[in-house]
């Protein structure tokens, strides 16, 4: 092969390497990854809001700049050495025409190959210099102004993202969540404006504050001028406009304990804290929860009251623990209701349990329809059937166990006859699996048992699944019925 051939296969290389290597890195595919502007704003585009993975694009450049370097220096030196062989070839050609002739050639060819070399030097260069941010000016001017320094020109905000629109209630603060694109830019100084101060400011740093109800547009700016924009509307914090207590009043016995509800409304008040207090504290306190005690025989008021004063009241009668009359055996002597109980208390018994009425089923011992314990039964929030009984006697000042069978076995049965005419008020019906009986020592401890409260006109009371509920009660329906 001569050198003519040798010389045109390298400059085809030269070439072919320019014109491959630089389009790759002029249109190199950036990767990106999630950046923390995109974690701050709440953005998931990494494409628009991402750092440039590992820099690649420069290590790109760097790769491609070191590739050229190389080859063009081999080029060079080959087209240097292939020249003085030229020479020596016709210092030695001794006046023969063909070997001047050849020599000749061979000193050309390797001397276009030296000026093609530096020409595709000085085009790649130029062309790596403008991808990566620089110009003839910016070589000669330099970053701070001197000659021959190569400064690299500044990367630019090219997009400032935040949400379109949010909302903040008087008086709270709110971060405004900003992703600058892209993070890397060299200046990501931002300003901060509000176009309606007496609704929302913002601070230096982006917090929102509201000052009252309506509409403000808060504008984030960037020092090269891009900008964005978020419409914060102020809500108007919902005050308290009342309470209700559950019950109204509470009769106690000494040294025994009842609980209040208290319902604050409207249901989206923003402040639904409430404070309890007692008139006076040696007849009945009462805890921060609602819960009463009688201390001593008497009368006080349990008053309710939220942040913005609005307030509401219960009566508490504190007395001695009644006496009841009779035991706990057969059914003599109280056929027709005669019992323990005033016509008050069986009001307010009867009174509390429709109040109940709608209240979720708690079952504690099996886990039905809901499951819980009987120590869970709250008022207005979930009761078993022996909770809604329990209650309803405390709401009339009388203590009762908690478990339905010492319900129906420790108080006086008041009626066996299975007829409901029989029955009064506030009297306790009790229900069992081995059908209607009159003699309570024959109540089997397993199986079936269900107590309810008698509201009377036939009418019964009860806690079930799925909430209790007001139904009529039939002759011979129930096993019998008791008062405390």
């Amino acid at each position: 092969m001569n050198m003519k051939k040798i010389l045109t296969y390298l400059l085809g290389i030269c070439v072919l390497f320019s014109c491959a290597l630089i389009p790759d890195m002029a249109f190199a595919k950036q990767s990106y990854e999630k950046s923390d502007a995109c974690e701050i704003a709440g953005f998931d585009d990494p494409l628009i809001c991402g750092t440039k993975g590992s820099n690649e694009e420069a290590e790109l450049q760097g790769r491609v700049r070191s590739v050229l370097n190389t080859i063009y220096l081999w080029i060079g030196i080959i087209a240097v050495v292939v020249t003085v062989i030229g020479g020596i070839q016709y210092m030695t050609a001794q006046g023969e025409p063909e070997k001047a002739r050849r020599a000749k050639m061979t000193i050309t060819y390797s001397i276009i190959g030296l000026i093609v070399t530096l020409s595709a030097f000085a085009m790649t260069t130029l062309v790596i210099n403008a991808l990566d941010g620089n110009t003839t000016s910016d070589s000669s001017q330099g970053e701070g102004g001197g000659s021959g320094g190569g400064g690299k020109k500044p990367v630019e905000v090219r997009q400032i993202r935040t949400v379109s629109t949010t909302s903040i209630t008087e008086g709270q603060e709110l971060q405004l969540r900003v992703a600058v694109v892209p993070d890397y830019a060299d200046d990501r100084s931002l300003t901060f404006s509000s176009d309606n101060e007496s609704v929302a400011t913002v601070s230096s740093d982006g917090k929102i504050e509201a000052k009252k109800p309506g509409e403000a547009t808060i504008t984030v700016k960037s020092n090269n001028g891009v900008e964005s924009t978020t419409k914060v509307i102020v809500k108007e914090i919902v005050q308290p406009t009342s309470i209700v207590l559950n019950p109204t009043s509470l009769a106690l016995i000494k040294g025994k304990s009842g609980t209040l509800a208290a319902t604050v409304l409207p249901r989206n008040a923003a402040d639904k804290t409430v404070t309890w207090s007692s008139s006076d504290k040696a007849i009945a306190i009462v805890d921060s929860k609602g819960k009463v005690k009688g201390i001593d025989i008497g009368e006080a008021t349990i008053t309710a009251k939220t942040s913005n004063g609005i307030e509401a009241t219960a009566q508490v009668s504190v007395k001695e623990k009644s006496s009841p009359i009779g035991g706990g055996g057969g059914g003599a002597g109280y056929t027709g209701g005669k019992g323990s109980l005033t016509a008050e208390q069986r009001q307010k018994i009867v009174e509390f349990s429709e109040t109940q009425i709608g209240t979720p089923y708690n079952y504690g011992p099996n886990n039905a329809c809901g499951g819980g314990s009987w120590t869970n039964d709250i008022p207005n929030q979930q009761l078993a059937c022996n909770g809604l009984t329990r209650w309803a006697y405390d709401a009339a000042g009388l203590t009762i166990p908690k478990g339905s069978i010492d319900q129906m076995t420790q108080a006086p049965v008041v009626t066996s006859t299975g007829t409901v005419s029989d029955m009064t008020a506030g009297d306790i019906i009790v229900y069992d699996d081995v059908g209607r009986r009159s003699d309570i020592s024959n109540i089997r401890l397993t199986g079936f048992r269900h107590v309810a409260i008698y509201a009377g006109d036939g009418q019964m009371i009860e806690a079930t699944c799925p909430v209790a509920q007001k139904r009529p009660v039939a002759d011979n329906e129930y096993s019998y019925s008791v008062t405390w």
